[in-house]
């Protein structure tokens, strides 16, 4: 990630509203509390937490042809910017394959919010949050404010970030079995394979193709290298008509 404080920002936001809310009961609040403590804490003895929470981020862009993208991304590198179909649920690939616990919490296609004040939640966070935390049945209750939790961690950054008019998947995978790692640049880095799904947040076997519907490749890509994408479609049955 180029932004170290991703999926934390609004820790301390919630923490203050959990502080001062007034329309909510002790009960209520109680419960966004216990909810928050899941996405953001070691609740679990048995399951390892990472500082975000083990959120796991999908980001991409509405703009098929951003430049400030192709700045900050492709620079002396051939770069390729891969279009997918929003509408194609998308699940996690365990590292076994298998489909056993299928279900994984996610939030779908989602624009991100951008802030530079991170010491409240924004209006349209707070009241979605309240009306969650109102239901009087339990386990919409819990379903709803976790939910709206969820969105609140994935979906806001720093206004610094905001040319990249960013669009995004999070998905929340507390279970290590289905992790991947990789030198990243802040050290070792957690990260999960995502494929084409049955529906949004059911795993992924990994077999059927993912919904790609365009690469575009960077200005200073070769003919060779436009040759080389055909050649990786071609070897996994998709195929590609040229486009100016």
């Amino acid at each position: 990630m180029n932004d170290k404080l991703e999926g934390s920002v609004m820790h301390s936001a919630v923490r203050d509203f959990l502080s001062s809310e007034k329309n909510l009961t002790s009960s209520q609040l109680a419960m966004i509390e216990m909810q928050f403590g899941f996405l953001t804490s070691n609740m679990y003895p048995h399951s390892t937490r990472v500082p975000q929470g083990n959120m796991f981020l999908l980001c991409g862009s509405r703009d098929n042809d951003a430049l400030t993208l192709w700045r900050n991304y492709a620079r002396e590198a051939v770069s390729f910017a891969v279009g997918l179909n929003p509408e194609t649920p998308l699940g996690i690939i365990r590292t076994d394959h298998s489909l056993r616990n299928r279900w994984s919490d996610i939030v779908r296609w989602n624009d991100v919010k951008y802030t530079s004040a991170f010491s409240e939640l924004p209006p349209q966070n707070v009241n979605p949050l309240r009306e969650a935390a109102q239901s009087e049945d339990p386990g919409d209750q819990i379903v709803r404010i976790s939910m709206e939790l969820q969105r609140t961690l994935s979906g806001i950054k720093h206004s610094a970030f905001e040319d990249e008019r960013e669009t995004r998947i999070a998905f929340f995978d507390d279970s290590t079995s289905d992790w991947n790692f990789r030198a990243g640049r802040f050290g070792l880095t957690p990260y999960v394979r995502v494929g084409t799904s049955t529906q949004w947040g059911n795993y992924s076997d990994g077999s059927p193709k993912l919904p790609i519907e365009a690469i575009r490749v960077s200005a200073n890509a070769s003919e060779a290298d436009i040759m080389a994408v055909h050649a990786l479609l071609e070897c996994y049955g998709l195929f590609a008509v040229r486009g100016e």
